[in-house]
Order: C-alpha cells, then structure tokens, then sequence
C-alpha cells in the first residue's frame, strides 16, 4: 500500500464530489491541504460495431465520438517492479480517446474483462507514454482528427507522456478540484457489483497551472504537440471555462516516496506475430482489472489524520470522494 499513502505527516481530507455537499467541494478552503479523491468513472469497453466485432484480423477503431470508455492497451515500453525499471512488452486498462487499431479476443462471459486489445499506430511522432508500477515509455502515433471537431472526447487523465496529467474532468462541477495541493492522491476506476477496479493512481506534483479553454488560453501549458491535440485543443470552445493542468509525480531511480502509477501486465513474448503473445493475450491475467481493496485505503487515511467533514461515521462509502461520471 505505499503507492498509495499521501504524503508523510501531513494530513489529509477526503472529500466526497457529486452529491449533497457540492456546496462544500467548491469552498478553495476546503483543499487547503491535501485530499483523497476517488473518481467513478464509467466501467464500459469501449465499443465497436457488430460486423468488427466479428473480425479475426486487426481493424482500425475511430476517435470516441460517444460516451467516455476505456480501453485494454497493449505497447512496449519501460515498467517498474519491486522498486527496479525494467522494459518489454506490456498491456494495461486506461482512458485513450483517440484512433486506434484493434484486435478481438476470445469471448469470456465477464463485463471486466477486455473483449479486444488495442494499438496506437507506430508514426514518427514521439509521444513518450510514462508509467510506473508496472508502467511503460515508448513512442505512440499523432491522434487523427479532423480540424478540432467539437464531438471528439478528449482524454483525462492522460498517462501517456513524460508524466501523468490530470486537466479537466469534473472541475466545472466541482470546482474545488482546481485547487488541489501537491501530495493530493487521486485514484480514477469504476465501481461495479460491489468491487472498485482501479486504471489510475495520481499523485499531485507541484507545477499546476491554471488556464481557460480558448485557442489562446491552451497555449499556457507546456506540453506536448500530441497531448495539445489529444486533451486541451477538444475542450477550445466560444465560451471558454477555467481549469488547472495538473501533473503527477513520476518515479526515478531510487525512488522511496509516492509517485503515479497504472497497473500493466507484462508479457512473456515482445513479438506480436508470435502464437505466444496471443495465447497470453486471450488469458484473463492480461484481460482483467486491477481491485483496489477501498477498506485499506480507508485505513491509510485514518493513519494520515484524515478529517471527515460530513460527521458520519468511517464507513466505505462516507470516507472516499465519488467525484462523478466522466
């Protein structure tokens, strides 16, 4: 549990987004120090149509014009285990809007586990992808778009890149997610039949930056070409809002203290034309989430002089923030 421990000593106060004490979540003063926020997002695989869903060979799945989905994504990259980087062929849950190209898998009778895999086409441009615990970096394609269509969703959190980035979601619903300090742990998953599935733990750094979302309110933030396409040029709109770019602390070498991180599955064979690749593709150990024990994080809370504001007793649902469907 200590990816997910806030930082050491100073106490922390969870909040709950969505409900009854909206009114409270916008108060600046109540974020002054830092929060647990718990992110409910949508459990969906993304979806794709009936006559590709039949496909053997790999297909191309277009920019989500739809609800917000998620998706199994396989990519070579870096990875971190028992506090040691290593590199190779990985698959993990995470939010990626944009194109891909796809692959169905044998059909399991389970909602949580992943009905195909997806790429990012291998292009020149280089788009680092930076996760920890296990996670990876390596080199993704230009999303496609068509001269910043309105309809097509951006990404948030984005776990691709030199680091976790956290932009938008939710902050104009509740606005105290602008103001949150650095050591801020926030963890983004679905719930479903009882269980959390976690995609994404992010740990505040300290460079937020606050921006509204015009042409030139974007400009502010220093990123990449292809995160500027993927996130914040999908929010430009006539009547700009105002949110804060946040990043995640990233792991380095040696590392002792909490960074961001997405569970990922690492595979035995780097080579996708390989029998084996694909076997471990279709086994449940590549296509499953990752449950997150809510009780235990309940008890790293109450160890870290967690503050309660709602006057309820500690149970599940009265100490974790449900910020809302994305």
């Amino acid at each position: 549990m200590s990816v997910l421990q806030p930082t050491p000593s100073a106490p922390c106060l969870i909040k709950r987004c969505g409900e009854s004490s909206d009114a409270y979540m916008n108060d600046k003063v109540a974020f002054s120090q830092p929060s647990i926020v718990q992110f409910q997002h949508r459990y969906n695989e993304i979806s794709v149509s009936v006559k590709d869903s039949k496909r053997k060979d790999i297909f191309p799945v277009p920019w989500n014009t739809g609800d917000h989905r998620r998706r199994l994504i396989g990519h070579h990259g870096k990875y971190v285990s028992a506090g040691r980087e290593y590199e190779g062929e990985l698959a993990f849950w995470t939010e990626w809007e944009a194109n891909t190209l796809a692959k169905n898998l044998n059909h399991l009778r389970n909602d949580m586990l992943a009905k195909r895999i997806h790429f990012v086409s291998p292009l020149a441009c280089d788009l680092r992808l930076n996760q920890s615990s296990q996670g990876c970096t390596s080199t993704l394609s230009t999303p496609c778009v068509r001269n910043g269509c309105s309809k097509y969703l951006n990404t948030d959190p984005c776990v691709f890149g030199s680091s976790f980035k956290y932009s938008n979601c939710r902050q104009q619903k509740t606005s105290g997610l602008k103001y949150l300090v650095p050591g801020s742990l926030i963890v983004f998953g679905s719930i479903h039949k009882g269980l959390y599935y976690l995609d994404t733990v992010f740990i505040v750094a300290d460079n937020s930056t606050s921006y509204n979302s015009s042409t030139k309110g974007i400009k502010v933030i220093k990123c990449s070409d292809e995160f500027r396409v993927l996130t914040l040029e999908r929010l430009v709109s006539n009547h700009p809002s105002e949110y804060v770019f946040y990043r995640g602390v990233t792991y380095h070498k040696g590392m002792t203290t909490p960074f961001s991180f997405t569970p990922a599955y690492k595979f035995s064979s780097g080579d996708r034309k390989s029998d084996m690749y694909w076997e471990e593709a279709k086994s449940s150990k590549c296509r499953r989430r990752c449950i997150i024990n809510l009780d235990k994080l309940n008890v790293v809370a109450q160890k870290h002089n967690v503050v309660n504001p709602f006057g309820i007793s500690r149970t599940r649902s009265a100490t974790l923030t449900v910020a809302g469907f994305d």
